[in-house]
């Protein structure tokens, strides 16, 4: 039997369904009116809880179907540095992370949509001189303001990270990241125990490409601890110009691939780096005054570096590395006339080098063209450096055209060369901080008189160079060629001194002081040229 119009079941039906929309009215209203005030309270405690840092929220969306709140135009600034904004979120979704529930256990999920992060010089310096650690500044408490729940699972949409060192038109840039990582606890781990999967991908510089996959401990003290594998792919190196230059080193091309594993935490620091690759890398050292000056600070600065690095027990393996059709270049400012010594066509290769003797030792092996003319030839054994420099190295020069090298021998010995070759051969060794060795220079049917190159000249610079041409002549053996050997001996006093200081060094002067043999001394009239000069 149908039920009548009006019947007590149809009336009672109605009443639920008025109910149910009364109450999705109230909880609509509700959704609505909870915002304003939910926008207020939210920014007021994530700046309560920060120390040095200050938090603008333009809207908070509290989504009552789904339990999830979603942040948008929020702005973390430093306070002593507040342009630009240390990180701006347009979108930040949390919510229940409801595939838990059915593991038992009631957390969060957090998805942060085109984040971007923009750290300069000035913010940073002032962060590293703050009293308050980072960890100390309340991220924490302010996440929580967010939402109440632990977070278990963390997603990056399309983030990027720009870093501005001294030059705004320059920036060093991260784009497109994207990150996903689960199971951040909220209890901290043993060592060597990473709970945390994580796959993070991005671009370096717009070109180039990066990833990083492992395990994290994101709340291991004093900082998160990572245990990863690694890869980057043909990242450009010219962005890198403003933090080479501190460095005093001018980048004009090139590229670099790597790979390997890294596992970096409070208890481990170690990075082992399967391969390396720098491919058609134009890179020139400016030496100057200016730059001379800081060299004392840099040095300390660099052997702090280094006391810290043994110290905490950081250790490095590299397995391969590699440098293929490039140039190198030593640029000197400080001579009148300024000049350029390079290597061209490099190939360059180094295996297992390490700073642990277990490893056994490393070997390197270059070949090029010195001033693109002349072939260069060099290999050498490094071994672990645990007191000091230990490594024995060779290298040859072999007729290289000496007009290459015309602005070199204006600076130094005052001349022009009209033809003639140069080679030079050098042994080196270091053992329990002695080195010795010898540098040998030759220079093969050395020209300096040519009438070609006296247009414009003094009579006073013809006549130095028709003398230093006689000496030439003097010094030169019965085969033709100039030749001296200097020995290399002495006291590598500074134990912390590392193998890479002590060979720039080494070349540095025994080059310099060799390959014009005797010519500043034994030269007749220098002295009066240079005081008329």
């Amino acid at each position: 039997m149908q039920n009548q119009p009006g019947s007590p079941k149809k009336h009672l039906l109605r009443k639920i369904g008025l109910i149910i929309l009364l109450v999705i009215l109230v909880l609509a209203i509700f959704d609505w009116w909870i915002d304003g005030p939910l926008t207020t309270w939210m920014g007021r405690e994530m700046n309560r809880s920060l120390e040095g840092y200050s938090v603008e929220l333009q809207e908070a969306d509290f989504q009552l179907l789904g339990l999830a709140v979603v942040l948008k135009g929020l702005t973390i600034s430093q306070d002593s540095n507040p342009e630009p904004p240390v990180a701006e979120f347009p979108r930040l979704e949390a919510n229940i992370h409801w595939s838990r529930i059915l593991f038992g256990r009631l957390v969060a999920e957090f998805t942060l949509s085109n984040p971007r992060l923009h750290i300069n010089l000035i913010q940073l310096k002032e962060e590293v001189q703050s009293r308050t650690p980072i960890e100390e500044r309340g991220w924490q408490e302010a996440v929580r303001a967010i939402y109440p729940l632990n977070i278990n699972h963390l997603k990056i949409v399309d983030g990027s990270l720009t870093y501005i060192d001294r030059d705004p038109d320059h920036p060093l840039r991260l784009s497109r990241i994207m990150l996903d990582s689960e199971n951040i606890r909220n209890i901290q781990s043993p060592e060597h125990v990473y709970p945390s999967p994580f796959h993070c991908e991005y671009l370096l510089f717009d070109e180039g490409k990066g990833m990083i996959e492992g395990q994290a401990d994101f709340l291991s003290e004093p900082f998160p601890g990572v245990k990863a594998f690694f890869r980057l792919v043909k990242v450009p190196l010219v962005p890198l110009r403003p933090l080479a230059d501190r460095a005093s080193i001018f980048v004009s091309d090139g590229e670099l691939s790597a790979s390997g594993q890294i596992e970096y935490a409070p208890h481990e620091k170690i990075a082992r780096v399967d391969k390396v690759q720098f491919s058609n890398l134009i890179l020139d050292y400016i030496h100057s005054d200016q730059i001379a000056a800081g060299d004392l600070q840099t040095e300390k600065v660099q052997k702090a570096a280094e006391a810290v690095r043994r110290k905490k027990g950081t250790q490095i393996y590299l397995n391969e590395l590699s440098v293929t059709g490039s140039t190198f270049g030593f640029v000197n400012k400080e001579t009148d006339p300024e000049y350029r010594l390079f290597i061209t066509d490099t190939e360059f290769e180094m295996y297992n080098f390490s700073d642990q003797y277990r490893e056994g030792p490393g070997w390197i092996k270059l070949q090029g063209l010195f001033m693109g003319s002349g072939a260069i030839e060099g290999n050498g054994l490094f071994r672990p450096e645990s007191k000091g420099a230990d490594f024995d190295l060779r290298l040859a020069i072999i007729n290289t055209q000496l007009t290459t090298m015309n602005d070199f021998l204006r600076a130094y010995g005052n001349f022009d060369a009209g033809g003639g070759r140069f080679s030079l051969f050098a042994e080196l060794q270091a053992r329990k901080q002695n080195i010795s060795g010898y540098v040998k220079p030759f220079f093969d049917e050395l020209d300096v008189y040519t009438e070609e190159q006296e247009e414009g000249e003094s009579l006073l610079q013809k006549i130095y160079e028709g003398v230093v041409g006689g000496v030439s002549e003097i010094l030169e053996n019965p085969r033709g060629k100039i030749a001296t050997q200097p020995e290399i001996s002495g006291d590598l006093s500074d134990p912390d001194t590392s193998t890479l200081q002590v060979v720039a060094g080494l070349v540095r002067n025994a080059f310099f002081d060799t390959i014009l043999p005797g010519f500043e001394k034994s030269a007749p009239g220098k002295a009066e040229k240079d005081e008329s000069q």
